[in-house]
């Protein structure tokens, strides 16, 4: 058949046909293909990069042996009505034991492609518009479909595939020979035959678009609901906790119906297994969504049935959430936020001040361990008076024990963790219920304790190294002294 004699009915009768046998896909996004980069010219480098594009998008798992060549087997020139001649510039070769697509065989099986070099000077849309044809006959003999030996079945499987976007922008291009410029068309088919296939395709496409879209916005949605559904399901239970431990007079009958739902023992559970039902529903019924890339018109009805449910989970996420909501500002209504709030903002207040002081009492400590070791360092390497008197010869010899800066350093790191605890407990302890009143006293006063002991600690080391001030040498006296006002310690 010839070009001219392609009629409109013919091109919608060979679309219909690919349509039953390929479907049709959503159009290449080059946003996801990082590696390949648009410019007027395109580095043969980047050629695996480029071929990425469609093994991956046609699901072709193929290994492609390039050829840089301007030899080709013997082809017809295509002559379109428009204005142009097209030649040779790309060749993909199809073996005769192709395996089918999507199967195990097709995994790096080698097909050989041949490229003209001078196509990578036409710039990117206008190579990709070659090699879309070229991969689409690869894709067509990899299906054995009924028109794979058809030019314009192949043409128009390039733009169903989704390579519409770069036959756009580059069908056309301008080639230089001796004083006159060409106006090259790929493909084969005249303008006006591009243009109705182009529209048709995309009317069969729209429809998918638009579910797809849809499925992608609710699978972005949903999951969005489930930290705060989980959220508020955790602080609407320690508020019915605290209202329990502190309780008071409710402020409507309304009020009561709402305390008495959360004493259930399976309304909690219950929305849990709502938020697990809504993970492995949104799972078993996006993930086969996604993995299919290629859509016939029998695929729409599963598509409008995904949609459907996804909407239908949301809905009923979207209700949960509004119901705990609820819950959250009646349970709220019932308790005296701001005198329990009061409350807690003291007990804060008076951690925070009390751990500051520890945590410079431990700095402090740690401080006085190393000067300890360097005053019985001197005292080691001979800066000892000859002469100690009882207390202080007991005191050198407890400090002069190998062990002791190591049993000092191990009870400032229990102190430590102590008040790294107290820390974290203040850190979570955000709202007036997120924490019990007595666990917050028994801090108070495990703080007390560990600032009593390090006051002890930081008492009896500032003796000993008294000590060794007293028992130094005149030239290591005054070698300690300095270490001492220096203000490193």
């Amino acid at each position: 058949m010839k070009n001219d004699d392609l009629t409109r009915e013919d091109i919608k009768r060979i679309i219909d046909n690919l349509y039953s046998t390929i479907g049709v896909r959503m159009r290449v996004d080059m946003d996801d293909f990082h590696k390949v980069n648009y410019s007027d010219h395109v580095s043969q480098d980047s050629f695996p990069d480029i071929v990425e594009v469609f093994t991956n998008h046609l699901e072709l798992p193929v290994k492609i042996v390039p050829v840089f060549s301007s030899v080709f087997e013997s082809r017809d020139i295509v002559f379109n009505k428009e204005n142009s001649v097209m030649g040779v510039s790309a060749q993909i070769h199809i073996p005769y034991n192709l395996p089918w697509h999507k199967t195990s065989g097709m995994v790096n099986f080698p097909v050989t492609i041949t490229v003209a070099p001078e196509s990578f000077d036409q710039g990117l849309d206008t190579l990709m518009t070659k090699l879309s044809h070229e991969f689409s006959h690869l894709y067509l003999h990899s299906r054995r479909d009924p028109q794979r030996e058809s030019e314009y079945a192949t043409d128009l499987c390039a733009l169903m595939m989704g390579f519409s976007s770069f036959w756009k922008r580059g069908r056309k291009y301008e080639k230089h020979q001796a004083n006159r410029i060409l106006v090259i068309t790929q493909g084969y088919l005249s303008d006006s035959q591009f243009a109705y296939a182009l529209d048709y395709i995309e009317q069969l496409r729209l429809p998918f678009w638009r579910l797809i879209k849809d499925i992608s916005s609710l699978r972005r949605t949903i999951p969005m609901n489930y930290d705060p559904i989980g959220k508020y399901l955790h602080d609407v239970y320690l508020l019915y906790d605290f209202h329990f431990k502190h309780p008071g007079p409710l402020k409507s009958p309304e009020d009561a119906s709402v305390f008495s739902k959360l004493a259930q023992n399976h309304y909690k559970s219950d929305i849990e297994e709502i938020l697990k039902e809504s993970t492995r529903g949104m799972d078993a019924m996006i993930v086969p969504a996604w993995s299919n890339c290629e859509f016939k018109e029998s695929d729409k009805k599963w598509l409008e049935e995904i949609l459907h449910d996804l909407e239908t989970h949301n809905k009923r996420l979207e209700r949960t959430l509004i119901e705990l909501r609820a819950d959250y500002d009646v349970l709220m209504r019932n308790i005296d936020v701001e005198h329990y709030s009061k409350i807690l903002d003291n007990r804060k207040r008076l951690l925070e001040k009390e751990l500051k002081k520890a945590n410079k009492d431990i700095k402090k400590f740690r401080q006085q361990i190393e000067l300890l070791e360097i005053g019985t360092g001197y005292l080691q390497n001979c800066g000892r008076k000859s002469e100690s008197n009882g207390s202080d010869a007991k005191s050198l010899s407890l400090i002069c024990n190998p062990d002791f800066a190591a049993l000092s350093l191990s009870f400032a790191d229990k102190q430590q963790e102590k008040l790294d605890e107290i820390n974290e407990i203040l850190t979570k302890a955000k709202h007036f219920y997120d924490i019990d009143d007595a666990i917050l006293l028994t801090k108070i006063q495990e703080l007390e304790n560990v600032r009593s002991t390090l006051e002890g600690s930081l008492k009896s080391h500032h003796d000993h190294i008294k000590v060794v001030m007293r028992n130094l040498n005149f030239t290591d006296k005054i070698k300690f002294s300095k270490i001492l006002v220096s203000g490193l310690f």
